[in-house]
């Protein structure tokens, strides 16, 4: 079957007339990272059922500004199988393992196995690590031998996780499983959901006010978006909490990069208590499962303007959504994501200097340029 970029199926026709029209048995909405994904995943597993027409709906992934404003569609988002539960240890374990097999066959390469490194002031938490995906342990000496660029305050343990962890390009990830969708079948179809109707047995989901794309079962892969699509009934909205995530792009020459670079530098987590870093003292403790202040690095990588820049996260002052000014959750979200209005300016300019400071402390040797 030969994919198609475009559907102009009216609902009442295909309903009146399934004959003349596609029923899909499978629609996912939502082209990212999760969607693309499932989108290719369930047209292989289809094809060893009775169901095998599905369709992706989304608008295109490339971005229309230059520069990243969401993990989705930045150059990084880290990868790991380490978990406070065996369930999602699992879960990291099958995805990452299936990368490989998903480059070669989509002829796209995202993952960057440079390894995970988690830097702790507790030395039960690199035991935990060790359970939970093996690997190496370093005590404070042995951390600064093998990576000296890099300065921990404090007693400090680590932990390596050296493969199956490291980053993947999220771009990059998105395009390998469009092409994996597309040489399997599915049909793509670009534009934002923008109705969903049950029709008897079968749901009508409306694309960009005009199209309609009819299936007997739909997959949301909405991400923060799920409750502000208009899609589900506000009954049957899953509850969830929406966090601003800020992050920190440094800029460093080239030859510094690959001096980082060939010395091994992998994705690092340093955990630690606010008494470790003087500007530290504000950090956010979750009280789910990533307990604990911390922050999260990358090694240096090269984005779309030629420049190198290494990426830091999970600042002190990332607020939940809902407490920033504004209307609506929309508003809100929207106000964070295009960095408008007095609070969101300021909380993203503390996290700024909290992340300069932060790198200093960790790269006292770095120089880090200014744009």
């Amino acid at each position: 079957m030969q994919p198609t970029t475009k559907l102009a199926m009216h609902v009442s026709r295909c309903l009146q007339t399934k004959a003349l029209a596609e029923t899909f048995d499978i629609a996912v909405v939502g082209a990212g990272m999760v969607g693309t994904a499932a989108a290719a995943h369930l047209s292989q597993s289809l094809e060893r059922s009775s169901m095998s027409k599905v369709a992706l709906i989304g608008p295109s992934s490339q971005p229309s500004y230059e520069w990243p404003h969401s993990s989705h569609d930045d150059a990084s988002r880290a990868v790991y199988t380490i978990s406070a539960t065996p369930q999602l240890a699992e879960e990291s374990i099958r995805s990452i393992s299936a990368y490989r097999d998903v480059e070669q066959e989509s002829g796209v390469r995202f993952f960057h196995e440079v390894g995970l490194l988690t830097v702790s002031s507790c030395a039960e938490e690199t035991e935990r690590g060790l359970r939970s995906a093996g690997g190496e342990r370093f005590e404070a000496q042995e951390l600064k031998r093998r990576w000296p660029f890099m300065t921990f305050s404090g007693e400090v343990y680590a932990h390596l996780q050296a493969t199956g962890a490291g980053w993947i390009d999220p771009r990059e990830h998105v395009r390998a499983h469009l092409n994996l969708s597309r040489s399997r079948g599915v049909d793509i179809v670009e534009g934002a959901a923008t109705k969903l109707e049950r029709e008897g047995e079968l749901w009508s989901v409306e694309v960009d006010h005009a199209e309609y794309v009819v299936t007997k079962k739909v997959v949301f892969a909405l991400g923060a978006f799920t409750n502000l699509s208009g899609l589900i009934p506000k009954e049957s909205s899953p509850e969830y909490d929406m966090w601003g995530k800020a992050v920190f792009h440094a800029r460093i020459a080239e030859d510094e990069a690959t001096a980082l670079l060939s010395a091994g530098m992998p994705v690092v987590m340093w955990k630690f208590s606010p008494s470790d870093n003087t500007s530290a003292n504000s950090l956010v403790s979750y009280e789910g499962h990533k307990k604990g202040s911390y922050v999260y690095f990358f090694p240096p990588i090269r984005y779309s303007d030629g420049n190198w820049y290494i990426k830091i996260g999970h600042s002190p002052f990332d607020p939940l959504i809902g407490q920033l000014n504004g209307e609506t959750e929309t508003d809100k979200l929207r106000k964070w994501m295009q960095t408008e209005g007095d609070d969101v300016v300021d909380l993203q300019k503390q996290s700024e200097s909290f992340f300069k400071s932060t790198l200093q402390t960790l790269f006292p040797d770095t120089t880090f340029l200014e744009g």
